[in-house]
């Protein structure tokens, strides 16, 4: 069995903040995931991936099972496959190199393959639903793994019909021949964009979904909040939907910042946002709201 410890998120977590997984284990292939999911003597089991739009505000007790050292890739003609805890990044990167395109819109997202999926991941007008072939999961209540297409998941804008019942165990990428050199000018043209618009920094990306297919940071920003500065963490002045931990802030002065920009929004424009990032642990009672 992989061993099991107690790990700070704080030092995975692309925010920079987070309480304490207190039985975190971090298998680097399926028998050690599989293994894993049907532990005995835990309440509770969570598959967390690269942490990237995930906030652990509290101490998790519970199992959790971080993807980070699950990695792979394989190609076969068109087809990449990928297993959960790869960067789609490296993704990006390894089907320009075996001239495969299809994902260039991912590149520089840091999330992994496994948690993008369970948020279908969109960038620049695409999701990552629409160049899924096959989903290997693993239904953790029947304890054996099983193989859907994308038809047979019900993909939403930033959602889809998974839930912790089912872990993703790899994906496999249906793409289109294309030159490396015309695949590295599209990652080229992606990148530069993806810096002209978001901010750098410690952050947990898209804090909210659109609403009304109005962009969130459009809403936060004709509330007056960009630019606001809670406890350490800012409203970016480059995108209002991205929350920057500009010092050592705490996963509870992060939180908050979220709290705050939820009522104000509410309070101010009568827009009730929805958060596109996760929160483990969260007790509103806690900080009485």
């Amino acid at each position: 069995m992989t061993a099991i410890e107690a790990f700070s998120a704080a030092r995975l977590s692309t925010c920079g903040c987070g309480e304490t997984l207190r039985n975190a284990a971090f298998p680097c292939n399926e028998r050690e995931m599989t293994e894993l999911l049907t532990a005995k003597g835990y309440n509770e089991k969570l598959v967390l991936g690269a942490l990237s739009n995930t906030l652990v505000l509290t101490d998790y007790c519970g199992l959790a099972i971080l993807t980070n050292n699950y990695r792979g890739l394989s190609v076969c003609g068109t087809r990449v496959k990928a297993n959960a805890g790869e960067r789609l990044t490296k993704v990006c990167a390894f089907c320009a190199e075996n001239g495969l395109s299809g994902l260039e819109n991912f590149c520089g997202i840091p999330g992994s393959v496994g948690g993008s999926i369970r948020g279908n991941a969109g960038a620049f007008g695409k999701e990552i639903c629409e160049s899924i072939a096959s989903i290997e999961l693993y239904d953790v209540k029947k304890e054996r793994k099983i193989l859907l297409t994308p038809q047979e998941i019900a993909f939403s804008y930033r959602n889809t019909s998974l839930n912790d019942d089912y872990a993703v165990l790899s994906a496999e990428f249906e793409l289109k021949k294309d030159s490396f050199e015309n695949i590295s000018k599209r990652l080229s043209e992606i990148k530069k964009s993806r810096a002209e618009k978001q901010p750098r920094g410690k952050s947990l990306g898209s804090v909210f979904k659109k609403a009304n297919g109005v962009s969130a940071g459009e809403i936060i920003e004709r509330a007056g909040l960009k630019g606001f500065f809670h406890a350490g963490v800012r409203v970016s002045e480059k995108h209002a939907n991205f929350f920057i931990n500009e010092g050592n802030c705490a996963a509870r002065d992060y939180y908050e910042t979220i709290l705050i920009v939820e009522e104000t929004v509410k309070e101010r424009l009568g827009i009730k946002l929805e958060r596109e990032v996760r929160i483990i642990g969260e007790d509103c009672s806690r900080y009485g709201i």
